[in-house]
């Protein structure tokens, strides 16, 4: 069968779904993946020599693009979408595919269990965690099982709102190195100034204790794999670290149910507001925030007792509030874990166009 696979957003969202995509590659390795033109070299890094082609699409890209029309999907007997909104839909699908499958597009249910109601349409059960991690899995899963020695701040966000501020992180290096445990900072290009001044401030030398990101993902990730834990900004590059470390994120106004780093043993931390998640994700409702206190009300302290809360494989899928009107999550991505995908394996269905 001759299959394409559609993954047009951003890198945060590519990292969620490489799962399912490594699912269908491995029982249909000639299946060719669409991918946004900036995550080519990501792409390649995550899933090998694989038929990559680009498709992008005016409302995912951040940049002005040059649209000159998208590819006819008729030559493929199956496509598989693994993202859906107001424009990537039935009837976007309908006009460019002969058969296809598109997700349950919810903000209740974890990226990788949504993306499984998809690809089980085309293999049947997989194993997500396994799918995720591969042969990291058991170095990932020993990372989680002890207090870190060293720890890595992961500072992006894909927006403002979403930022944990300067004076935190600053706030929890200090604490970290008072402890006794290193601190990396680690950032992307855009936000390589801001990096440096954390460590400046912390205390550390803003060279060699700077994790800069790249287009080389092998090198990026080696050097990330080196850190025990990552506290990680609502942002791609927090994924980026979720391959090879377990991580703590911060989560303000994003719908985390979906949107949390992937793992058993990631752990994150949010506000109990009645504003949670933020109407900036819903078409009808406008933003007037002024305070972002959902992300600013998580201080150092609260980060400092999430990394020293016990591992225990018991509490994967739960929370605690674990400061006055905060919360923390043990694996997101797992919460009632069996009956959604047992859920998902029973509604999935393929589309056949008129």
């Amino acid at each position: 069968m001759n299959v394409a696979i559609i993954k047009p957003d951003h890198i945060g969202d590519l990292v969620l779904s490489s799962a399912a995509i490594r699912a269908i590659m491995r029982r249909h390795p000639n299946a060719t993946l669409f991918i946004a033109g900036k995550n080519r070299s990501l792409a390649r890094h995550l899933f090998g020599d694989v038929a990559i082609e680009t498709i992008d699409f005016p409302h995912l890209t951040k940049a002005d693009a040059s649209q000159g029309g998208y590819p006819d999907l008729r030559g493929f007997d199956m496509v598989a979408f693994l993202r859906s909104d107001g424009i990537l839909n039935t009837q976007w699908a309908s006009l460019r595919c002969r058969r296809f499958v598109l997700p349950v597009d919810t903000h209740g249910d974890h990226q990788s269990v949504i993306d499984f109601g998809v690809a089980s349409a085309l293999v049947g059960h997989y194993d997500i965690e396994e799918a995720f991690y591969t042969d990291r899995l058991e170095r990932v899963r020993a990372k989680a099982s002890r207090f870190p020695g060293k720890v890595g701040f992961s500072i992006g966000s894909g927006f403002h709102a979403n930022s944990w501020p300067p004076g935190h992180w600053i706030a929890l290096g200090r604490k970290l190195r008072d402890a006794g445990i290193g601190v990396s900072v680690i950032s992307g290009p855009a936000e390589a100034g801001l990096a440096r001044f954390l460590l400046r401030q912390i205390g550390l030398d803003p060279v060699r204790d700077l994790i800069l990101g790249g287009k080389d993902f092998a090198n990026f990730l080696g050097r990330v794999d080196e850190l025990d834990w990552v506290v990680a900004s609502d942002g791609g590059t927090g994924h980026l670290c979720s391959l090879v470390c377990p991580t703590l994120s911060v989560f303000g106004p994003s719908p985390f149910r979906r949107y949390a780093p992937f793992g058993t043993w990631a752990r994150l931390l949010t506000m109990n507001l009645d504003c949670s998640p933020c109407c900036q994700y819903s078409a009808r409702l406008v933003n007037g925030c002024l305070t972002t206190e959902c992300v600013t009300g998580i201080n150092a302290q609260v980060v400092m007792d999430a990394l020293r809360f016990p591992h225990s494989t018991g509490m994967v899928g739960s929370s605690l509030e674990i400061a006055p009107g905060c919360q923390l999550y043990l694996g997101v991505s797992h919460l009632d874990h069996r009956s959604k995908i047992e859920s998902r394996l029973l509604e999935n269905g393929v589309h056949h166009a008129a």
